[in-house]
């Protein structure tokens, strides 16, 4: 009878198959921090097969696999952003990804599900077997059947083990399961775990990095992420993520590593006690696989912690543990340089209160679920998962009732007010056979790109959902929390958009068109990504409102911080592109140069512009005599309702600033764009606040080979 320890579990529950999305769910009104479960319904062409893993797509949707009856191979249905499902993914909506076959009556299989930067999927299947675990790697285009596929041999995974650990030679090495992280350039990052009998490690994972055609990638070497790399510890448990949308001079994966020295029969414990932990490492791991190791010490209650770990948008790990007497969450923030953030809190760490365990409960452990992003604030969402017993029978059909509750907090601020009660939701539970939790039968959590909380699971035949409304001041959530999620004020501060100085030096156009982003750009300009003849059949979408806006064939830089733009067929909804960039304040030789004046005002529920108002735009009109467009960007408060009134009186707003600057006399193409209250100036709920809220924002193109003049007030 194979037993798992109820941490792993907990983990599993949290980050088993790296992010979780929308799913079928019901459409019930719920209020921030109140969660909604339902039972996904999948096509009918996988009606009655077992739900096998569950990973994101970088376009907003799911992929949900189901294991076929034969046991042999997967179908994969495909959830679109819109929470419908694909039909037009594989044949009927339904793809058929090959596996290894089980070479055991009753073998089990686990799988990761990843979504690159090209939108393609890739999905890693370990099957156990007579002979030790088998790897079969799949990938395939967003909408098609698999495009390749190779099967990894124990034999072969064991090299890579060796590769990995020279100075060790067990007789035989064991082969734990794979999982998958996107990486920036083609192929995916894969880790394994690699164990064998040996005085240490006992276990520990090994990361190497696959090609686009699925050979392992030589030029990387393979990564021991539990060997020392300038440790003096013995001992290390490793959690690991990759930040996919990084620049380049950026680490592309990051790694926590408690230490410890506690050996079991000669072997590095799995459950070393707080006592045992010395400390921590973080390990910044480049796109070539160099690593670079920084030592860290942990304060107060968070000498024990085992830490997950998140990026926020700024690209800085974020950790999140629970307390021996798992009755807080400890966090702590990470700067580029690997080195513990010390500005808010003099030991880098803090702690903050959940109170007792549920009734019923063993332990509670916490593990990050993603990023939501206000005007003000990134907020971590944590999931606090709570079991009945400490180890679970893997073949068990025992029911077991276990608890999820969501917590929504902020490094520098502590539990957001507009979340569940004192920032912790009300509890949700599940009841499951035993042996279902200890199969890893779980899709995992994370944050939708709304800003909700939701996590998977199933109980072994169907998948449940479940959705928790975001934070009120929300205006978006990272997808799977590799700082997709946008900058705010808390990742360094957005500029104003106020300009007090005048525009020099020679005007850059937006005349090329560009099918990669630079890695740079400067805020108040734009850059041209479609012709207007593209324009006509594909769209602009941009996750990141705050910093960028899509308009029709350009994408307007607003705030400093990280740009997501995508290119999408307007008919079949495809993604075709994914470009990020980083807009900065200094010079950056990249887009269009052109001007912005102070906001135009409204009064509450008001589109009509007031002499102050109508001022303004026969200055701006001035300034716009030679533009070659205009852009006009209505926003609104979110003081009551956030209905669709909210949309509707932004576009009023940007429509009256639109006719009057036609009224004054400009003669180019003016531009309307409606964000309502998805980019703030304040959050705070009070009207002098929200008043800031009611404007629209005027931006002016010059003509390729003139100055700018900026109209400043």
């Amino acid at each position: 009878m194979r037993r798992i320890s109820s941490l792993f579990i907990s983990l599993a529950l949290a980050v088993g198959a790296t992010t979780i999305a929308t799913g079928n769910a019901s459409a019930a009104t719920v209020t921030a921090g109140a969660g909604t479960t339902s039972t996904i319904v999948p096509p009918s062409g996988v009606t009655g097969l077992s739900i096998a893993g569950v990973g994101a797509a970088r376009d907003g949707g799911m992929y949900y696999a189901y294991q076929n009856a034969t046991g042999d191979n997967f179908s994969m249905v495909k959830q679109k952003s819109d929470s419908t499902f694909d039909t037009t993914f594989g044949t009927a909506g339904v793809v058929t990804v090959p596996g290894s076959p089980l070479q055991i009556f009753g073998g089990s299989r686990r799988l990761s599900i990843v979504s690159d930067l090209g939108s393609k999927w890739w999905v890693a299947s370990t099957t156990s077997g007579t002979t030790g675990n088998i790897v079969a790697v799949s990938t395939g285009g967003a909408n098609g059947q698999p495009t390749s596929q190779a099967v990894f041999s124990a034999t072969s995974l064991a090299a890579v083990c060796a590769a990995s650990m020279p100075s060790y030679s067990p007789s035989t090495w064991a082969i734990g399961s794979a999982s998958l992280m996107a990486k920036r350039t083609s192929g995916v990052w894969m880790t394994i775990g690699c164990s064998g009998v040996m005085a240490a490690p006992a276990f520990t994972s090994v990361l190497f990095a696959l090609k686009n055609d699925l050979s392992i990638d030589t030029a990387i070497t393979s990564l021991a992420l539990g060997e020392a790399q300038g440790s003096s510890v013995q001992c290390h448990t490793s959690g690991v993520i990759s930040d996919p949308t990084g620049a380049a001079t950026t680490p592309e994966v990051w790694v926590v590593r408690a230490e410890h020295t506690k050996l079991t029969s000669g072997l590095c414990s799995t459950t070393a006690a707080a006592s045992d932990i010395s400390g921590y490492d973080i390990l910044r791991i480049s796109s070539t696989g160099v690593v670079t190791r920084t030592a860290i010490t942990s304060a107060g209650d968070a000498f024990d912690s085992r830490f997950s770990i998140r990026l926020d948008p700024g690209g800085r790990p974020l950790l999140v543990g629970t307390s021996a007497d798992n009755s807080k969450i400890i966090i702590a923030r990470i700067k580029t340089d690997g080195t513990l953030d010390t500005s808010v809190f003099a030991s880098g760490f803090t702690s903050l209160s959940i109170g007792a365990a549920p009734a019923g409960a063993n332990s509670v452990n916490a593990s990050i679920m993603g990023i939501i992003t206000s005007a003000e604030s990134v907020y971590i969402s944590v999931l606090l998962s709570d079991l009945p017993q400490q180890s679970f029978s893997c073949n068990s059909t025992t029911s077991v009732v276990f608890g999820l509750r969501t917590a929504v907090l902020s490094y520098t601020s502590g539990y957001t007010a507009t979340y569940g009660t004192n920032g912790v939701s009300e509890r949700v539970t599940y009841n499951a056979p035993e042996k279902s939790v200890c199969s890893f039968l779980t899709g995992g959590s994370s944050v939708a790109t709304t800003g909700n909380p939701r996590v998977a699971y199933s109980n072994g035949t169907d998948l449940l959902y479940t959705e928790w409304q975001r934070p009120s001041d929300a205006t978006g959530g990272s997808e799977g929390g590799t700082g997709t999620g946008g900058y705010t004020k808390d990742t360094g501060g957005a500029p104003s958009l106020v300009e007090s100085s005048g525009a020099t030096g020679a005007t850059r156009t937006d005349k090329k068109i560009y099918k990669k982003l630079p890695t740079t750009v400067q805020a108040d300009t734009a850059l041209k990504v479609l012709s207007a003849k593209d324009a006509k059949t594909l769209d602009i979408r941009t996750t990141t409102p705050r910093i960028c806006v899509a308009l029709t064939t350009s994408v307007l830089m607003v705030n400093n911080g990280r740009c997501i733009v995508r290119i999408i067929d307007e008919d079949t909804k495809k993604v075709l592109r994914t470009m990020t960039t980083t807009v900065k304040a200094a010079e950056v030789e990249a887009g269009s140069l052109l001007t912005t004046d102070e906001p135009i005002m409204f009064k509450m529920a008001s589109a009509k512009l007031s002499k102050v108002a109508k001022d303004q735009i026969t200055e701006l009109a001035k300034a716009a005599e030679n533009a070659s467009r205009v852009v006009v960007i209505g926003h609104s408060a979110s003081l009551g309702d956030v209905s669709e009134y909210s949309y509707a009186i932004s576009r009023d707003r940007a429509n009256a600033v639109k006719a009057a600057l036609v009224k004054a006399g400009v003669k180019a193409t003016i531009e309307v764009v409606t964000l309502s209250y998805s980019q703030p100036i304040s959050t705070k709920k009070t009207e002098t606040s929200q008043a800031k809220n009611r404007r629209a924002e005027v931006y002016i193109f010059p003509k390729e080979g003139r100055h700018a003049s900026r109209v400043n007030h």
